[in-house]
């Protein structure tokens, strides 16, 4: 993204920055020299107008920065206090800072064309911008902006040492001395480097000494090695020898055979579980089915035509139980009614006294001792009425209730000894009877003939038992595996032997020598690349020093310098002055001394200086832009002294198409066809084109 890049400004949009308040827009598209002048209507002067503003615009947006040094939120306007907004078009690319923002807040968005390459954060964004362009802040306001309040007074400084790190700023060779420390650093390791490999080689020769004298003394343990290698191969044979003159064939067909019955047996054997099982289940259903014959034989006898004639008869004796028992309902409902009115008589009968000589409750009729008298004979005539009724009922009662007893007391005695139930039950079982005897006589012969099955295969297994008792072993299956295991065993034992070789051969410790040979040469390789090293960094060491490569800068540079000092000059003074630096810094004006000079002399002058610094400047940036700002340049020059200068402005304006001039003297402008106006009322600034 880095690369020499010439910032084509297009237009600037500003909102409530600093002074500034909202919709101030700047088109660099003039290709001319403008005046921006200032008019501030709340002292009726120019000063503190926001002329300046323009220039903060610029950085801030570009770097989130000021030139002033004003930061965070002390950037928006302290009047409508939020909704900062610096908007720049470059080239394709759109950079908009915001601050307090209703929308966007705190933000940068920096956009190529349609597609946003804003980064995470507001100090990353920054650096793409930084990257793209390849500038830095202090490069810009150096190279775009030229004025009292941002460059320096060159020819004014302290001394020629303050001049020389001016220059060396502005050259970027100041770090120089970093270098030179650097380089020093180098040294100073390369110096332990050597020490360490020195040490590494008298470590490694005293190492190579050790295995020469190792070498001497394996070859002693060499011979003895073989020696014991010869002994023991002989053993092993010896061994193997008598290992293959045992013959196990014998043994092995005895196994065989005996595996053989073993598995013959194991096979009979499951034969006989299904058979067993077999019989014991016969056995059971057998059992089971002569219980039930039995069981069978002794129903046999029962009248069971009978029982069913007694269990028809009881339901009919039922029905007529269930008769009786709704006539007892019935008799004993009209019962208690009865009973229930003749106590309603007997208290209205004992109530009436109570109304002797008063209205009768019931008919009207005044209550005296006579109808009194009539009305009592009245009640006891209908007592006697109820009486007779309850009397009679509770007769009737007794008699259904001894009826219901006698019924069921008859179902008691008629009840069979077998239930229905049973009854069902039983004659369904007698008529299997037949079957049942059927199927037992088949089990009992199917039983019969697995167990002559039975003893069949126990005889059997008797038979091969003996067979397997006859079969004598002499060698057990894992004799015989041992044996064989140790033939094998022994034969890998013997061929691996015969592949071992020698640990104390020389070559070994030769190899091992011929390594720390070469690792000695090695490390005399390294300490001779470490002194060329030290060479290389012992070299610009000097280099970067004061007698070094800035003696060289200096010589080349200043001749350009002087030269584009001398061509301002000639421009702003008419050829009246002659500036020369030597390489030291130090300066002579023929003719003149710098401080016997007027004011306006030595404004042109120095104003010839920074100019000629602003092009060496972009000299070694490589960056160059489409407008400068002059800011209070013209300020205190003398007439002769603005008119050399529009001189310089159109000289200049040939190279660099937008040139702003910001001046305190209002009365210049009618030296500009193109003029800019910030004007302040009201504690706001507006731009007015």
């Amino acid at each position: 993204m880095k690369g020499n890049t010439v910032m084509f400004f297009k237009n600037i949009e500003i909102e409530n920055f600093l002074s500034l308040g909202l919709d101030n827009k700047i088109s660099f598209n003039s290709d001319s020299v403008t005046f921006i002048k200032g008019v501030n209507l709340d002292t009726n002067g120019s000063n503190g107008s926001g002329k300046s503003t323009i220039i903060e615009a610029i950085v801030w947006c570009l770097f989130g920065r000021t030139i002033r040094g004003v930061s965070a939120d002390d950037v928006v306007n302290y009047k409508n206090k939020k909704n900062t907004k610096v908007s720049i078009e470059i080239d394709d690319y759109k950079i908009t800072r915001y601050r307090k923002h209703h929308e966007h807040k705190n933000t940068l968005i920096v956009k190529k064309g349609s597609e946003e390459i804003t980064l995470g954060t507001v100090r990353e964004s920054t650096k793409v911008i930084e990257d793209i362009f390849n500038i830095t802040y202090e490069t810009f306001i150096n190279s775009i902006v030229l004025g009292a309040n941002v460059n320096v007074n060159f020819l004014s400084a302290g001394s020629n040492a303050d001049r020389r790190k001016i220059f060396e700023n502005l050259l970027d060779i100041n770090n120089f001395s970093d270098f030179q420390k650097e380089c020093k650093e180098k040294e100073a390791t390369i110096c332990i480097d050597i020490t360490e490999f020195d040490t590494k080689k008298s470590s490694t020769q005293e190492f190579l000494s050790n295995l020469i004298i190792k070498k001497s003394e394996n070859e002693t343990k060499l011979l003895l090695w073989e020696d014991n290698k010869k002994k023991e191969l002989f053993e092993l044979r010896s061994k193997l020898g008598d290992l293959e003159a045992i013959d196990l064939e014998p043994f092995k067909i005895a196994l065989l055979s005996k595996s053989h019955l073993i598995n013959e047996e194991a096979n009979i054997r499951l034969t006989t579980s299904p058979i067993i099982s077999l019989v014991k289940n016969l056995s059971g259903q057998i059992e089971s089915n002569e219980r039930e014959l039995k069981e069978l034989d002794k129903i046999k006898g029962y009248d069971f035509e009978g029982f069913k004639k007694k269990y028809s008869d009881m339901i009919q004796i039922n029905v007529d139980i269930h008769k009786f028992d709704r006539a007892k309902i019935k008799i004993k409902s009209e019962l208690d009614l009865t009973k229930h009115n003749l106590d309603d008589l007997q208290m209205e009968m004992v109530d009436a006294t109570k109304f002797l000589g008063e209205p009768c409750p019931t008919c009207g009729t005044l209550l005296d001792q006579e109808n009194l008298k009539q009305l009592s004979i009245s009640y006891h005539d209908k007592i006697v009425e109820k009486e007779a009724k309850i009397a009679e009922l509770e007769k009737k009662y007794d008699l259904v209730k001894e009826k219901i007893a006698q019924l069921e007391d008859t179902i008691e005695q008629m009840t069979p000894e077998l239930s229905e139930v049973e009854i069902g039950i039983y004659e369904g079982k007698l008529s299997k009877y037949d079957e049942i005897k059927l199927t037992l006589k088949s089990q009992l012969d199917e039983r019969a003939q697995n167990t002559f099955k039975l003893q069949k295969v126990k005889d059997d297994l008797v038979e091969i038992n003996a067979k397997i008792a006859e079969i004598k072993i002499e060698k057990t299956e894992g004799e015989i595996r041992s044996i064989e295991n140790d033939i094998v065993t022994t034969k890998n034992t013997i061929e691996l032997k015969e592949k071992e070789t020698n640990p104390y051969k020389n070559t070994d410790i030769a190899d091992e020598i011929k390594k720390y040979e070469d690792k000695i040469i090695e490390l005399e390789g390294l300490i001779n690349i470490q002194q060329e090293d030290m060479k290389y960094w012992t070299f610009w060491k000097d280099a970067f020093g004061n007698k070094g490569l800035k003696i060289h800068i200096f010589d080349s540079v200043i001749p350009f310098f002087n030269n584009r000092i001398q061509f301002y000059l000639d421009i702003l003074s008419n050829g009246k002055f002659r500036l020369v630096f030597d390489k030291d810094l130090s300066y002579e004006i023929e003719g003149t001394k710098y401080n016997n000079n007027s004011s306006g002399e030595k404004k042109r002058v120095d104003l010839a200086v920074m100019i000629a610094l602003f092009d060496l400047l972009n000299l070694r940036t490589s960056s160059s832009s489409n407008i400068l700002i002059l800011d209070e340049v013209l300020d205190s020059l003398d007439e002769i002294g603005v008119e050399s200068v529009q001189e310089l402005l159109i000289e200049l304006n040939k190279r660099i198409k937008n040139i702003f001039v910001i001046s305190h003297n209002n009365n210049l402008s009618e030296n500009f066809s193109n003029i800019l106006t910030v004007v302040k009322e009201d504690e706001i600034s507006q731009i007015v084109h």
